[in-house]
């Protein structure tokens, strides 16, 4: 199964929960955040096949 599958399916179901705060990240949010990651990225030209290395802080504002 997908996320999508999962956000369509379950959009409040805990798909990410941080250590230590305990901050929950819905299948939902995860969905709409990955979606605007790949807008982004088609925005900016890249086409599926493209690599991309992505550089951040691990904490739930991914």
């Amino acid at each position: 199964m997908q996320i999508r599958d999962t956000a369509v399916a379950t959009p409040d179901k805990p798909a990410i929960i941080m250590y230590p705060s305990g901050t929950v990240v819905t299948f939902g949010e995860l969905e709409a955040r990955a979606n605007r990651l790949a807008h982004l990225f088609r925005d900016a030209g890249l086409v599926e096949g493209d690599a991309v290395a992505i550089l951040m802080e691990n904490n739930e504002h991914m």
